[in-house]
């Protein structure tokens, strides 16, 4: 960016505005690791789950009152219901290890790194040439790239 700048191809305003975004993304994502690596203390884990336990095994008690022999359904209902959120609570908290289900990160590392050599492999190519050639080049290379990111995205949806 600083080369760039030195060269013209940049003007201040707009590497300090680079800058500054990529500190904004690099705060940003510091706070997100911050947040996915602490870990919940064990002792509200613990209490969460006696809670979770003892709430859904009494629950049948208030349910005989009302459903009488058919009390086993809305019990089971309670059940499913409790510890499904748990479960799902307990895979958001861990959304991005490599256990099922998790999101896989691969594909959209793979697709950032071919764009960023794309874009590596054009400024390389816009530093080589005289500047009156390389606003064409620009919309020449922009329209290629388009073209082959149409090619990829569609190639994705059939995946």
């Amino acid at each position: 960016m600083e080369r760039n700048r030195r060269l013209g191809f940049i003007y201040e305003k707009s590497a300090f505005d680079v800058y500054h975004e990529c500190e904004a993304v690099l705060g940003a994502f510091k706070t997100c690791e911050k947040i996915t690596t602490t870990p919940v203390p064990y002792q509200y884990l613990h209490m969460l789950n006696f809670l979770l336990f003892f709430y859904v095994y009494t629950s049948p008690f208030v349910f005989s009152a009302s459903f009488k022999f058919v009390t086993p359904f809305p019990a089971v209902v309670v059940a499913l219901g409790f510890y499904g959120i748990a479960a799902i609570g307990q895979t958001i908290e861990e959304s991005f290890d490599w256990t099922e289900p998790k999101h896989d990160l691969t594909g959209l590392g793979r697709r950032i790194y071919r764009e960023n050599k794309m874009i590596v492999g054009l400024r390389d190519s816009l530093v080589q040439m005289p500047k009156g050639r390389a606003a064409g080049a620009v919309t020449e290379a922009f329209e290629n790239s388009r073209s082959s990111f149409d090619t990829e995205v569609s190639k994705l949806s059939k995946a």
